[in-house]
């Protein structure tokens, strides 16, 4: 399942969320600078029973966001962490500058969780680590950004490989009301990538371009026909230049 940080009540409200990834919209926005310095912003709607929930959750203490701010990496900033109203509807909004694009990579968001909320053996969760830019030889860059779509595949209920078969090769009952149900959940979910360059991108896979922004997208839809496929998804790409 999707794995966030959860900073003391408001995160323990998107635990919830996590076990069922569908019930939420997410818009991640990648800002990249010509020295590729930069920000990126996320933004989560919840939706269904869930959105209920977050109207009650408290915004996490000043104590827990600056514990947070100290556990990040070097060249690394939490600028925001918290509530934003957009039309009436609670979001939950996280957003960090860096003074390099890469340094993302080492953003480990279990560590900007308070230590006494962290489970033991809990594993680190670098949700950036397949992003990398690189130089070309004309002097241009190629952003790639790989494994997006794994961050939401949820685990197939039923038997080995998935198939909602059981160890003799029959239907299993209990896995197919559970693949129902799983499918019921997933339905609404929706997620944005959105990365603002220095530059116009060319040679990109996006699913869409305007002016310097590229947006890849997914859905349930999207996550079914990957995983029917069985093959690994291209990586988010496109180049792009830089000034200087």
């Amino acid at each position: 399942m999707m794995k966030f940080v959860r900073l003391g009540a408001l995160l323990s409200v998107l635990l919830a969320a996590i076990l069922m990834s569908g019930c939420m919209e997410m818009k991640e926005h990648l800002t990249l600078n010509d020295d590729l310095s930069g920000n990126v912003v996320v933004k989560i709607k919840l939706l269904g029973m869930m959105a209920g929930a977050i109207q009650q959750a408290p915004p996490p203490s000043e104590a827990e966001v600056e514990e947070a701010k100290k556990n990040c990496p070097e060249g690394v900033r939490l600028t925001k962490f918290g509530f934003e109203d957009a039309d009436g509807t609670k979001l939950i909004v996280f957003a960090f500058d860096f003074d390099h694009v890469e340094k993302l990579r080492k953003l480990d968001m279990t560590a900007l969780k308070p230590a006494d909320k962290r489970e033991p053996g809990e594993e680190p969760r670098f949700m950036f680590e397949n992003l990398k830019v690189t130089k070309n030889e004309d002097g241009s860059y190629t952003y790639e950004r790989a494994g997006t779509a794994d961050e939401f595949k949820p685990e197939t209920p039923g038997g080995e490989g998935g198939d909602g078969m059981d160890e003799g090769g029959e239907e299993d009952p209990m896995a197919a009301q559970m693949k129902a149900m799983l499918e019921g959940m997933m339905k609404d979910l929706k997620v944005e990538f959105r990365v603002t360059f220095p530059s116009v991108p060319t040679d990109s896979n996006a699913d869409a371009t305007e002016g310097n922004d590229a947006r890849w997208t997914l859905d349930w839809p999207k996550i079914q026909e990957i995983e029917k496929s069985g093959k690994t998804p291209d990586p988010q790409k496109a180049k792009f230049t830089v000034a200087g």
